[in-house]
């Protein structure tokens, strides 16, 4: 939860687009490292773009430097703790970061935020990675009017000795071809006619 004191007065500012993808960015508070958020419409159900989140062990195939997935600990079908390894390029060394996943719909318009808090305690340190202590955010799925989902995304992470301007300069890049990648599989034969059990409709 550390990273979410965020203002909501500051303004996001459209820094990229791919068809009906968005990526933005703001400062922070600390005005260090800068939020990303991502937006995407998908055409398929509620049930595709939760079905894509929920199927951990495949979140290598759509976020993009991920290179690794542990999910080492399961709450409920909603709630789980998840270890993942990052690729990072050469020559820092390779990241990884553990995570309190939180899955909660809304009765009142059935949208679904997964929240994603960094729990870096959780899991002992292991060798060839460098722990990220400070990550936070969370996905949003809402039904539109016309049928599709809008998929937002929004998060900061200090990657753990990285200059902030180096991670500034990129952090429209993973966040808007992770959610084009999601998209593309919500959207896909596999997951367009997918069923979960406990989303209420």
């Amino acid at each position: 939860m550390l990273f979410r004191s965020v203002s909501q007065s500051r303004y996001w500012y459209e820094v990229k687009k791919s068809g009906e993808c968005k990526a933005y960015t703001r400062s922070t508070k600390d005005g260090k490292f800068k939020e990303y958020r991502s937006t995407a419409v998908i055409h398929a159900p509620l049930d595709a773009a939760v079905a894509v989140y929920c199927e951990v062990m495949k979140h290598p195939q759509w976020m993009k430097d991920i290179a690794g997935v542990n999910k080492f600990k399961t709450l409920s079908e909603k709630e789980w703790y998840i270890q993942y390894k990052v690729d990072m390029p050469w020559p820092m060394e390779d990241r990884d970061a553990v995570y309190h996943i939180r899955l909660l719909q809304q009765e009142s318009d059935k949208s679904v935020k997964v929240f994603f808090d960094s729990e870096p305690d959780a899991l002992p340190a292991q060798p060839g990675y460098i722990r990220i202590s400070k990550s936070s955010g969370y996905w949003k799925f809402s039904n539109q009017s016309d049928g599709t989902i809008m998929a937002e995304t929004i998060g900061v992470t200090d990657p753990a000795g990285v200059p902030a301007w180096i991670v500034n300069m990129f952090i429209s890049d993973g966040p808007l071809q992770t959610i084009l990648n999601f998209k593309k599989l919500a959207e896909s034969d596999t997951y367009k006619n997918r069923k979960v059990s406990f989303l209420i409709h």
